[in-house]
């Protein structure tokens, strides 16, 4: 993962997020770079999270963002649709079908976030 920090802008200003993309009001400043983060970077995008872990027995998968320190629990029976609206999406983190999905499986106990405090998953 690469190392650094986020430098503030004004908040008009449009800096770059440590994917590549837009990000207003701050800008990611590297220290230390890394092969996979450099990769990583070219997307222009947050990476889709990944599956780390599914519990069968608990009805739950466990999700990371590779690179990043957050974590999701999504129940089984929302699994496919989170995913299918991830990949159909262009910026999974913006987008209005993904955030559907995961406003209504939350409401349900059926989708969570969390930050961990180090890195779940390498890009």
């Amino acid at each position: 993962m690469a190392q650094g920090h986020w430098r503030r802008l004004d908040p008009d200003e449009v800096g770059e997020g440590r994917f590549g993309e837009k990000t207003y009001g701050k800008t990611w400043v590297d220290r230390e770079d890394t092969t996979g983060a450099s990769s990583a970077k070219k997307v222009g995008s947050v990476l889709p999270p990944t599956i780390v872990r599914i519990d069968k027995d608990a009805g739950f998968a466990v999700l990371a963002v590779p690179g990043g320190r957050i974590l999701f629990t999504v129940h089984l029976s929302v699994l496919e649709d989170f995913g299918k609206a991830v990949a159909a999406s262009e910026n999974w983190t913006t987008d209005k079908k993904v955030r559907e999905i995961m406003q209504s499986a939350e409401k349900e106990g059926k989708f969570g976030i969390f930050q961990t405090n180090k890195q779940v998953v390498d890009y």
